[in-house]
């Protein structure tokens, strides 16, 4: 094992600049956000445009090889990094993304990447993230350069980066795959029910409050002093809830009280609904509950929503 520090050169800072609401055009500069490097892939497109008479100077811009990091999210997905394909040289790094110079002859910056997404790393900034907002909170140089990654000689460091990469571009096709499915779902979903948007629906169209059991209720928020390795309850964050239906067993747990308990526990007869995302997709996705015999809080960016099961 090792520290992220210990494989570093240095690492750049990128600049607070005031934008516009909107992301940038051609031949325009644009700021990234961080939602450009959120998701394990560089999205150049998550940007916001610069006024027209901006001077970037020298403010660092994302280039083929380069490894951004984020050191603002929230606090599952603070630390999130990428790996930069291709030249950008319109784009600029805000002040929430941070640069990583790695020592070529210590690690391999391909699999710098790939550790910076295991368990050890991912634990270590979660325990780190500091700040008084609970959907946005902050990470120091000082927490990546002492984040622990395990350190294999270098030809094994590459060896290791390959396979990832090739796991890597399976899940690719299969996320283009669950992409056509999701077109055909739709598609199927509009055969059976009609079109409501072009005013054409086959049944009664009701309001979702109407078929609740019981009224809409926020997750809850818990400072980082909560979590816990060992005991505790396992609680649903926003990562956890990309699969349609929320995995169990590997979930981050609180220390939580019995009052929190009943308010805020999930069973099979509920759904999540995501009540903010760093994307557009992301926003009111839909997440099932599987049933099990250990209790299971929800995060304050979910909606429990409780159908009444006779409407």
């Amino acid at each position: 094992m090792a520290t992220v520090g210990a494989v570093l050169q240095s690492i750049v800072s990128g600049k607070s600049i005031q934008t516009m609401e909107r992301p940038a055009q051609a031949g325009e500069f644009g700021i990234l956000k961080v939602s450009a490097v959120t998701w394990g892939e560089f999205r150049p497109h998550q940007n916001k445009a610069m006024p027209a008479d901006y001077d970037p100077g020298d403010c660092p811009r994302p280039m083929d090889g380069d490894i951004l990091i984020s050191r603002a999210n929230t606090r599952e997905l603070v630390g999130a990094p990428v790996l930069v394909r291709g030249d950008h040289p319109q784009l600029l790094l805000s002040d929430k993304l941070l640069k990583l110079i790695p020592d070529s002859a210590l690690v391999d910056r391909e699999y710098l990447v790939r550790a910076l997404r295991f368990p050890a790393a991912t634990a270590h900034f979660f325990k780190c993230a500091g700040g008084s907002s609970g959907s946005m909170t902050n990470i120091t140089q000082g927490d990546i350069r002492s984040a622990p990654i395990p350190l294999p000689p270098l030809e094994q460091q590459r060896r290791i980066a390959a396979i990832l990469d090739q796991a890597e571009t399976l899940r690719t096709q299969r996320r283009q795959a669950l992409a056509h499915l999701d077109t055909l779902t739709q598609s199927l979903f509009l055969d059976m029910f009609g079109d409501d948007a072009q005013g054409a629906p086959r049944f009664p169209v009701a309001v979702l409050v109407d078929v609740l059991e019981t009224p809409l209720q926020n997750g809850a928020y818990y400072p980082k002093e909560e979590y816990t390795e060992e005991g505790g309850v396992e609680m649903v964050h926003m990562s956890d809830a990309f699969q349609g239906i929320v995995q169990r067993g590997g979930l981050k747990r609180v220390n939580c009280s019995g009052a929190d308990l009943k308010k805020y526990s999930l069973g099979m007869e509920d759904i999540l609904l995501a009540r903010r995302s760093l994307t557009y997709e992301g926003a009111a996705k839909p997440c099932l509950i599987p049933p099990a015999t250990e209790p299971l809080l929800f995060e304050s960016s979910f909606i429990r929503v409780t159908p009444d099961r006779a409407k």
